[in-house]
């Protein structure tokens, strides 16, 4: 998708305006034009910040997760070592006997 900068295009839009005033060029159907289009692309920016609200949600559910399966592998690596650690020390006694 691709990324609008809203404020980029607010104020080019604004400048637009600015420049059809100024020289008496524009007309009420122009302005009318120019606000319909401030008006979409400021839907549009709600829309893609709703996006990026929902992806960074994702995201950080996503590493939420990433985390808790490396504290279980974590754990479960603790574990395969302290049973190995047993097994060796079971073993150097049954051949002391």
């Amino acid at each position: 998708m691709m990324y609008i900068n809203p404020f980029r295009t607010i104020l080019l839009t604004a400048g637009a305006v600015a420049a059809m005033t100024l020289t008496g060029c524009a007309s009420t159907g122009d302005l009318a034009r120019l606000q319909s289009q401030v008006q979409q692309l400021q839907q549009q920016t709600g829309q893609n910040q709703q996006t990026a609200d929902q992806a960074l949600q994702k995201a950080n559910a996503a590493q939420s997760t990433a985390l808790t399966a490396e504290q279980t592998a974590t754990q479960a690596q603790q574990t395969a070592t302290d049973t190995n650690q047993r097994i060796d020390r079971m073993f150097k006694k049954s051949m002391q006997k």
